[in-house]
């Protein structure tokens, strides 16, 4: 695929208002973002062929209302939000992008993370936050959901997401830290009717004293494809100097090891020496396990020098 040539120029004007609390307790604020796009495209399979300029609008109102109630030992914190967005251009058609959304980003202004695009047309997006803190501030609990309302379906958005049809997934988010030993986090997408989940992310992290480890479990279906893995990184230190750590990959689909990360790590203040041993597994029959070793030494703030790996 040669002789393609793709050029890009985007410039942005953003103005953000200020946060602005009403007589009813709600804390309102607006956007309105210009985005004009040039580009240029030879052989190109993103871009039409030759110079291209748009000009895209968008408009964003958010409101929330927050609420809190004070407890004995613990201060709970709830919020019902609101986004109204509205843009008058179209959108390029990405629908076949794997570009999934999650509540991190559900509210934000480009929550599709693209810098040559704007989501068309209008849609209200609604969603709630719950916060439990002790008194310490630590917080404890959260939970987040939210789901992206639209009139008219806009089939130029990313399937995978769902934010282009008249009612999206609900979107949400759980993160409970009981104590400095545990942290879990689960993030998941649920049909419109809540009667299949589509998306699970499971990370869990246990630390205690010089031990660390962590597992993340992804299963996914339906529009987010057929997709199951479980992945563990655990690390030992035995000093502040010495440490070694394993990763591991699994997936569960095929029943595959995918690789074995096998780290032994001397550190101090200038310098990171390690030996590494790494083997990857493959599916493909034409292809075979790879084993390497190798040493690497890393000097603060210049930069990192590895060997040739060892096989």
């Amino acid at each position: 695929e040669t002789n393609k040539f793709d050029g890009l120029i985007v410039n942005d004007i953003n103005f953000v208002s200020n946060l602005n609390f009403t007589n009813k307790n709600l804390l309102n604020n607006y956007s309105v973002n210009f985005k004009n796009v040039n580009s240029r495209g030879e052989n190109s399979n993103n871009f039409k062929e030759g110079t291209d300029n748009k000009l895209l609008a968008e408009y964003i109102f958010n409101s929330s209302l927050p609420l809190f109630k004070k407890g004995e030992d613990y201060n709970s914190f709830f919020t019902p939000k609101l986004s109204f967005r509205f843009s008058p251009t179209e959108t390029r058609n990405i629908s076949a992008d794997d570009l999934r959304v999650d509540y991190a980003n559900l509210f934000s202004s480009n929550r599709i993370s693209l810098d040559d695009t704007l989501e068309g047309g209008e849609s209200i997006t609604l969603g709630s936050e719950y916060s439990l803190r002790n008194k310490q501030d630590e917080e404890k609990i959260n939970f987040s959901i939210g789901q992206i309302f639209r009139k008219n379906e806009n089939e130029d958005l990313p399937k995978v997401s769902s934010i282009g049809n008249k009612r999206s997934d609900f979107i949400g988010d759980l993160k409970f830290t009981p104590n400095d030993i545990i942290n879990f986090n689960y993030s998941f997408s649920a049909d419109k009717n809540m009667e299949n989940l589509n998306y699970n992310l499971i990370k869990t992290e246990i630390s205690y004293n010089n031990f660390l480890t962590s597992f993340n479990y992804l299963k996914s279906e339906n529009i987010f494809g057929e997709k199951s893995h479980i992945s563990n990184n655990t690390k030992f230190k035995f000093n502040n100097q010495n440490s070694i750590s394993l990763g591991t990959s699994k997936n569960l689909d095929k029943n595959l090891t995918e690789y074995y990360d096998l780290v032994y790590e001397y550190e101090n203040d200038c310098l990171v020496a390690a030996v590494e041993y790494k083997k990857n597994y493959y599916s493909d029959a034409d292809l075979k396990p790879d084993e390497n070793i190798f040493f690497s030494i890393k000097i603060t703030p210049f930069g990192k020098i590895n060997t040739p790996s060892v096989k």
